[in-house]
């Protein structure tokens, strides 16, 4: 949606948004169908716009139409006279009796539908839980290539000068946190960092 500035608008900017097709196809909402609307009427431009569009929409569908079939109208017709037609008269009907069915469904028909819903149900859990086992069992044998190739690196890596401390010790940590606070120049204490 192109957001109105209620001072300044860029006609060409909001005809390029493609809000005026959306609106010639209606797939706009509410606020947006309102906003075309009244801006259409404002803006002489917008509104030659959305008549060119609507132009050329139904060219386009002109284009696409197809002729109804020849006998269409005699397969029509032919329906209509098979249908039992009501009288208008003035006489009032003779009322038919509604034939009364019963809901009752008998418990063997019952059980069959809480055995079939319980059966998909087992069906739909098996399946889930196979799932989630495969991409369990991917997840697995992914982790342990990445772990197999972290160990490759730090093997490789050994010998480099700029490797640090797997874990490291407290004291590390209480001078890292103090630095991060107070900067490293402040303290230079017997830790020599």
């Amino acid at each position: 949606m192109v957001r109105i500035d209620t001072d300044i608008l860029d006609v060409k900017e909001y005809i390029s948004s493609g809000i005026l097709e959306s609106y010639v196809l209606n797939v706009v909402s509410d606020q947006e169908r309102r906003e075309v609307e009244c801006l259409s009427k404002i803006y002489p431009e917008i509104r030659t716009q959305l008549n060119e569009i609507e132009a050329d929409m139904e060219r386009l569908a002109e284009g696409w139409k197809m002729p109804a079939p020849a006998d269409l109208k005699e397969h029509v017709m032919a329906a209509i006279q098979n249908v039992e037609q009501i009288p208008l008269d003035d006489k009032p009907q003779a009322k038919t009796e509604a034939k009364i069915v019963s809901l009752n469904r008998n418990a063997s028909n019952q059980w069959r539908n809480i055995a079939a819903a319980a059966i998909l149900a087992a069906l739909t859990t098996g399946l889930l839980f196979f799932s989630q086992r495969s991409q369990m069992t991917e997840l697995e044998s992914n982790k342990a290539q990445l772990l197999t190739e972290a160990q490759k690196k730090r093997r490789t890596s050994h010998g480099d000068a700029k490797r640090t401390r797997a874990v490291p010790t407290r004291k590390r940590v209480l001078i890292e946190r103090r630095n991060h606070c107070c900067g490293p120049h402040r303290y230079r204490g017997k830790s020599g960092f």
